[in-house]
């Protein structure tokens, strides 16, 4: 029988509220052998050291030790028993300071009787005693004790060694500070072992000393050993920062979780504390914020629950949002002067903050340029210094002053956020052709189903409060200025560029109008009916959803996709494993592979147009089909760079960005998303973290400060949506390994990203319940319901 299918029935260890993972079940399992093997060995080497020790001062010494090497064995197999208690009325904190007690219990014997045997083998070495080592007759033969004692000292020298070696990495596993002190003990009990044989060596070669000088050095590596336990268990007992097992540094988890909820899209910053319990830690985090608004409950339990999934070891934690974070509980951070940390509290409850001296300058005033479709025009001053603008509903005005302006090129993802978040501190104009919002994490299931348009394609009507939205092509951009399609420039303070990537229909629609775009789709999926084949050009991540949303939505439908690369999803950063279950997935659906070879020549249709083609591969297999998609090519947004700037572009069409994602050398010019040159996957999750970070830094400036937000790449993802039940994921863990989701998981992962990327204000959760989705059939027409979809494709 297989170890798993001998786990299968077996209930798994809690600690508290935690449950083990299997890692770390197994890690306990063998830890409890080896601790009754350790007692079992010691049972043996107690009784033969007893047996032979005689007068010798280093035999009792290490007579003693193996004695107090029962108590860490026992300590652990006492407080795991008490760790594995629920929380109770009494203790609703759980049994798992159990721990801390037993290693204090260790620690202290060790003190105690190490300080015993240091000074008696001390007494002796000043008294000169010298031990009586004579003859002993075994089996009819008279044979010098001496060889009786290091024999019994050699069955005590290499077993300890091999159980203090197998039991450190265990200890490490499960956090357990009493079975490392064990491990700890054994590791150096070949120290004992050998200084004895050396002392009764030397007393048979007439060194009277020898003795008790191997005892006082069998003696002082007790006491050692009890101190360093002592120390690290009252430390740990008194509350002291989250250390990792052998108390010699801060344990990483620590900066993990401030660096996690850092990495919130509404976390402006964050800091915590984190207090070890024992096997688990307890986690009390402060986070501030975005720009004061109070967080959501859903955002506070995602924050929550993304502490909690970085480690097993998080058994609780503690999400609290402030306005600054609280200095007196959070010793060691730096400390401003009086008047910046009042500042800083009012800008986080979104007040406006005068320019540094120095910098405020109102701007020359910017005449109209033509009207959006949405009936936006550019804000303009009056006579009298007011600000305003016209829109669809109206005409609004504001008291004060230009102080600033921020030109936002582009709105997508992170254009909008970045917009949304300084509308309250400056004048911001976001300039983007389109009329409307598209939410391209659910596009592509938007592209089958028509139920998903009004979910996909937004108004900007309620972006912004206080700035507009200027629909326009940006024709170039420098320092400081921006220049339109219509021949308008645009002075700012601050630009942000926030283009995105080009992405081939029905990823994206070239149609600037949500009507068109809609039209567009609704002629793509007229078509469709009429189609027996569809071809996919392009075998990586679009082009394996787009093929998954095609073979879910239209179940007749014969969907090729082909590949010049030996397999889909190329690239050495994705994981063997979720190649094999993207495969299996799509030949469950019907979906057909072609690998290893480019088409000859695109077929003589548009894409996503009706037409009937052969198109032919260079290793010359033919696809006959009715329809094809391009799903390659996607490139950067960046050609509007002017000539000083252009060589900030990298090769890829990327922008070289420094940490506080400014351009290279400027330090008012800011790029988000998937036009940086960050090293991460390009996600419009990201591209919400870059606009957190490009709105602290401009606000920093705006302040007088120097920006103090710096962006860390993120950790690898890849989330694959094959339909709306269908998919796999592989996402980076902190510690650098990759974990694999299937297809429960990544729907969930899926219906996360969209939720957390709805940028648009007043639009509502894109993963409403949703009418079913109808699916193609036979010649008959008689079209039958697929269920509820759950989660958008992207």
């Amino acid at each position: 029988m297989s170890a798993a299918a001998r786990g299968a029935g077996r209930e798994r260890t809690r600690f508290g509220h935690t449950e083990l993972p299997e890692e770390q079940e197994r890690a306990l399992r063998r830890a409890v052998r080896l601790a009754w093997l350790t007692i079992g060995f010691l049972l043996t080497a107690v009784v033969l050291l007893f047996l032979v020790m005689g007068s010798s001062q280093a035999m009792k010494a290490a007579w003693a030790e193996d004695l107090l090497s029962f108590i860490p064995p026992f300590a652990f197999l006492v407080a795991l028993r008490l760790t594995r208690k629920p929380p109770s009325p009494n203790h609703p904190y759980g049994h798992h300071r159990s721990v801390g007690v037993g290693h204090l219990v260790a620690g202290t014997s060790l003190v105690i009787m190490g300080t015993f045997l240091v000074w008696d083998s001390a007494t002796g070495l000043l008294k000169q005693e010298h031990p009586p080592i004579g003859l002993m007759e075994v089996a009819g033969h008279q044979v010098w004790s001496g060889w009786l004692m290091i024999g019994a000292l050699a069955y005590t020298l290499v077993p300890p060694v091999l159980l203090g070696r197998a039991k450190m990495p265990l200890a490490e596993q499960l956090h357990d500070r009493v079975l490392y002190a064990d491990a700890d003990m054994n590791k150096a009990d070949w120290m004992t072992a050998a200084g004895g044989i050396v002392g009764i060596l030397g007393v048979g070669l007439g060194l009277w000393w020898a003795d008790a000088a191997a005892a006082l050095f069998i003696s002082g590596s007790i006491l050692r050993d009890g101190v360093g336990n002592v120390r690290t268990a009252v430390t740990a007992l008194m509350d002291a920062r989250a250390s990792t097992v052998d108390g010699s540094e801060v344990h990483p988890l620590v900066g993990r979780v401030d660096e996690r909820l850092r990495a919130l899209p509404w976390v402006q910053e964050a800091g915590s504390r984190v207090r070890d319990e024992g096997h688990v830690f307890h986690v009390e985090a402060f986070v501030v914020p975005v720009a004061g608004i109070p967080p959501e409950l859903t955002q506070l339990r995602e924050a929550r629950q993304a502490v909690c999934d970085l480690d097993w070891k998080v058994q609780d934690v503690v999400v609290a949002p402030t306005e600054g974070l609280p200095r007196d509980l959070l010793p060691g951070l730096p400390e401003p002067d009086d008047t910046t940390d009042v500042a800083d509290r009012r800008r986080a409850r979104g007040r406006r903050e005068p320019l540094a001296e120095g910098q405020r300058r109102r701007l020359t005033p910017t005449r109209a340029v033509r009207p959006g479709r949405g009936g936006d025009r550019h804000r303009t001053m009056d006579g009298q210094g007011r600000t305003g603008r016209s829109t669809g509903t109206g005409r609004r005005w504001w008291e004060g002053p230009v102080t600033a302006r921020v030109v936002v090129v582009g709105g997508g993802y992170g254009g909008c956020a970045v917009a949304q978040a300084l509308d309250d501190v400056a004048d911001v104009v976001l300039v983007e052709p389109r009329d409307g919002f598209v939410h391209t994490v659910g596009a592509l299931r938007a592209a089958v189903d028509p139920t998903w348009e009004d979910r996909v394609f937004r108004p900007y009507d309620t972006l912004l409060r206080r700035g507009h939205v200027l629909h326009d092509w940006v024709r170039s951009v420098s320092p400081g200025v921006v220049l339109l399609s219509t021949t308008q420039r645009l002075e700012a303070d601050f630009v942000v560029l926030a283009t995105g990537t080009s992405y081939a229909f029905p990823a994206k629609t070239g149609d600037l109008t949500r009507v068109g775009a809609v039209a567009a789709l609704a002629r793509m999926r007229d078509d469709l009916a009429r189609c027996d084949s569809v071809l996919v050009e392009g075998g990586g991540p679009v082009g394996l959803e787009l093929a998954g949303e095609l073979a879910h939505a239209f179940e007749d439908l014969r969907v090729v996709v082909v590949e010049e690369a030996p397999e889909v999803l190329p690239g050495e950063e994705v994981e063997p494993g979720l190649r094999a279950s993207v495969v299996r997935q799509l030949t469950d659906l019907g979906v057909e592979l072609v690998t290893g070879s480019p088409l000859v020549a695109p077929p003589p249709y548009e894409v996503g147009r009706y037409g009937p083609f052969v198109a032919e591969t260079a290793a010359g297999v033919q696809v006959d089909a009715q329809m094809w998609f391009r799903c390659h090519g996607a490139r950067p947004l960046t050609d509007y760079l002017d000539d000083d700037l252009v060589a900030l572009r990298r090769c890829d069409r990327t922008l070289r960005v420094t940490r506080h994602l400014s351009l290279v050398g400027e330090d008012r010019l800011f790029a988000v998303g998937d036009i940086t040159d960050m090293p991460e996957d390009k996600r419009a999750t990201v591209a919400q973290v870059h606009a957190a970070v490009v709105t602290q830094n401009i606000r920093d400036l705006l302040a007088g400060h120097a920006p103090t937000a710096a962006h860390r790449p993120a950790r690898r993802r890849m989330v694959l949506a094959l339909g709306p039940g269908a998919g796999a994921a592989q996402v980076e863990q902190p510690d650098g390994s990759v974990v694999l989701l299937g297809a429960a998981e990544t729907v969930r992962l899926k219906e996360d990203d969209v939720l957390r990327t709805d940028l648009v204000s007043g639009a509502g959760p894109l993963v409403a319940a949703v009418p079913g989705q109808a699916r193609r059939t036979a010649p008959s027409g008689q079209a039958r319901q697929a269920g509820q979809p759950t989660s958008p494709s992207a």
